[in-house]
């Protein structure tokens, strides 16, 4: 059955970007401790194979639209329709919250996290950044603690 979808500018970029991130989560879940398949680092695992199997399928789906799109026509569309600004900006700093969680601990780099997240996102001021990110730290600790029975320190 032919699927006539109309085809948006850096689809296919957007699907690459897509497979580069599912494979960066792969490989760094890889690189994380476990033991067996019930530690913390089997979740993320499943989560990066899932995800670039699920990517594969679609460019393997599409391989033969894609291959008659031209890169040049296709590139002045991407920034602005696929990756406006703010949102080059945020996937920066999840990128930079996964790199730093290892190193500076889930709860300094969480709580750093949320507090430049509403204020990047301009959803509250200074202050309340900081209170708002300090209860939504408790909520997970408490959520994580006693109801998952997961310990994240």
């Amino acid at each position: 059955m032919e699927n006539n979808t109309e085809r948006k500018p850096g689809e296919r970029f957007f699907i690459l970007f897509l497979l580069a991130l599912s494979l960066f989560i792969l490989i760094t879940a890889w690189f994380m401790p476990r033991q067996t398949y019930s530690d913390s680092g089997a979740f993320p695992l499943f989560i990066g194979f899932i995800m670039t199997l699920a990517v594969l399928r679609i460019f393997w789906k599409e391989r033969k639209i894609f291959a008659s799109w031209k890169w040049r026509e296709e590139r002045p569309l991407i920034q602005p329709y696929v990756f406006p600004k703010d949102v080059t900006v945020y996937i920066a700093v999840l990128l930079i919250y996964i790199l730093v969680t290892g190193y500076m601990g889930f709860w300094v780099s969480s709580y750093i996290f949320l507090v430049g997240s509403f204020l990047l996102l301009k959803g509250a001021k200074p202050v309340r950044a900081l209170i708002t990110g300090a209860v939504m730290l408790a909520i997970i600790w408490l959520l994580f603690q006693y109801i998952f029975r997961i310990i994240l320190w």
